[in-house]
């Protein structure tokens, strides 16, 4: 009986203490945050953004957030959903409000917009031709441009319009020139451009193909190998061919120079320089947009085309070309082809020295006194092939000036032409009949002039013409030469081989210092001189011992 009190007290005091327990509730600690955030966070637009495209932050949750943009790892932006970047980079945008942790968006990267290629660009091919391309939105435009007079080589211009496509143009050239009847193929270019509304020129290739060729004097006989025509053709098919190519071609645009560089399915990688050129029809509108243009270097000249039918005059003058380089102060090469003038007044460009380059148009006949002198950043100098005089002094002390090719239109070439022009390393000179006289001091001071070929047609080489001509080293005096003046080859002094195809009948008083040491002696001296090559040893000075060539 005891024992069953005590085993229900047992259970008594168990049941209170249960039920003592059931009454107690056990709370869990309070979670006092951060909390996670509600929402997303994107950055709109998130694909193609170029600098200076405005970004917006959503946010899709309920909190009240704050805003931080950041390029890279910096903090860039107020506490605004929006941002707009001037630099290329990866942004991101993160939104933060108390209480809750900070949720930051996907990274959106923003790049540089494609530098403008819209406008025109010239590069030189080869000797023959130069090739314009002009680009504008969802358009490309070819012409490439004889540089010669050679009735066989024309030019050869065309438009060909594209949004991405393709298309073709056939046109048909006759050649004349000294050939029987001339000659004459169908040219057909297909071009291929894609990008061309966007302009990024990444990829783009062209083909050429000469579809038929024929003998104009027997229409519709296909051209044989054989016939000498097709040496008249033979430059205009290597120029089309290092022109159009198939290729895949990335650019890079460096101030006013584009480089197009092309690999084609065989590997090949080819390079393409173009200059971007500037076209005014006027002097005044050329002044105003080299007036806001930004300084640059004789490295970075801006390429101008100008069409204007009046020069104006010297360089000292207000509203000519000359003043208006000189006062702006800004490189230029200047291209003068599509001009009507027809002379290169005195003076004209004389101490400009922001030009570095020059192109002198079909249409000119002469070339000034001192027209280009101290043009001292004049690197480059193409000249029309109806020019026939160039004036005294025309060219002194250009001291860039590296060569220079005289078309053989060129009658005269006045005193001290090319005086001082002490990197000249090449000169051709005109070969026509009535090229006859190289005048005093013409070439005075050339130290680099490394060789010199005097046509034929010469037949009296002036006082001092070649005098300091350092880096000459031979020099052949044609037959027609019949008079040397003195001193015109004196102070040469690596002049160490002349040679004499004729006898010279006329040698002015004093002219045995024309060359260096005893050479007109022994060139004179009846029985053992006369026509021949002498030789004698560097350095070359007033004591120098000559001998004629067995």
């Amino acid at each position: 009986m005891k024992n069953t009190i005590k085993m229900i007290g047992f259970a008594v005091i168990i049941a209170a203490i249960v039920f003592s327990m059931a009454g107690c509730v056990v709370e869990e600690p309070e979670d006092e945050g951060p909390y996670p955030l509600n929402g997303t966070i994107t950055i709109s637009p998130s694909t193609d953004v170029i600098t200076g495209t405005e970004l917006t932050a959503t946010y899709s949750g309920y909190e009240d957030v704050s805003y931080q943009w950041k390029k890279g790892d910096a903090n860039v932006g107020t506490n605004v959903n929006k941002y707009t970047p001037t630099e290329a980079g990866s942004y991101t945008v993160t939104v933060s409000a108390e209480g809750y942790l900070p949720k930051t968006s996907a990274a959106v990267n923003v790049t540089a917009p494609l530098p403008t290629l819209e406008g025109t660009w010239v590069t030189e091919v080869n000797e023959y031709f130069t090739m314009e391309m002009k680009l504008n939105n969802g358009s490309f435009e070819v012409t490439v441009i004889s540089l010669t007079n050679d009735a066989r080589m024309p030019d050869h211009r065309g438009t060909y319009t594209t949004n991405n496509g393709k298309i073709t143009l056939t046109k048909t050239h006759v050649y004349g020139g000294g050939l029987s009847g001339g000659l004459a193929f169908n040219l057909q270019m297909t071009m291929y451009l894609t990008g061309a509304v966007s302009l990024d020129l990444e990829t783009w290739y062209t083909k050429v193909e000469i579809k038929t060729i024929v003998d104009a004097a027997t229409p519709g006989n296909a051209l044989h190998p054989e016939l000498t025509a097709e040496e008249a053709y033979a430059a205009v098919i290597e120029t089309l061919d290092s022109l159009f190519q198939e290729s895949t071609s990335g650019y890079t645009l460096s101030g006013n120079t584009l480089t197009l560089t092309s690999e084609d399915e065989d590997g090949e990688i080819t390079t393409q320089i173009y200059t971007r050129l500037e076209t005014f029809s006027s002097i005044a509108s050329l002044n105003t947009w080299l007036s806001a243009q930004p300084s640059n270097t004789a490295a970075t000249a801006y390429a101008v085309w100008l069409n204007v039918a009046n020069f104006g005059g010297a360089s000292n003058a207000s509203g000519t070309v000359g003043k208006t380089l000189i006062d702006n102060r800004r490189y230029v090469s200047l291209n003068l082809s599509g001009s009507t003038f027809t002379q290169i007044a005195n003076n004209a460009f004389e101490q400009c020295e922001y030009l570095t380059g020059v192109t002198i148009g079909n249409g000119v006949t002469s070339i000034g006194e001192s027209a280009f002198s101290y043009c001292i950043n004049l690197t480059g100098v193409t000249i029309g092939n109806k020019v026939a005089s160039i004036g005294d002094n025309a060219f002194e002390n250009c001291d860039s000036l590296t060569s220079i090719t005289i078309p053989n239109s060129v009658k005269d070439i006045g005193i001290s032409a090319f005086e001082n022009c002490d990197a000249l390393t090449s000169v051709t000179l005109p070969d026509n009949e009535d090229f006859e006289i190289i005048y005093g001091r013409t070439f005075y001071g050339c130290g680099g002039l490394a060789s010199i070929t005097i046509p034929d047609s010469v037949k009296s080489i002036g006082n001092s013409a070649f005098y300091g001509c350092a880096s000459l080293t031979s020099v052949t005096i044609p037959s027609s030469v019949t008079g040397i003046d003195p001193l015109a080859f004196s102070g040469c002094i690596n002049l160490t081989s002349v040679k004499f195809e004729g006898s010279v009948s006329s040698w002015s008083a004093n002219s045995s210092n024309a060359f260096y040491g005893d050479l007109r002696d022994k060139f004179a001296t009846a029985g053992t001189g006369g026509p021949g090559t002498y030789t004698t040893d560097s350095p070359v000075g007033a004591n120098s011992v000559w001998t004629k060539k067995p």
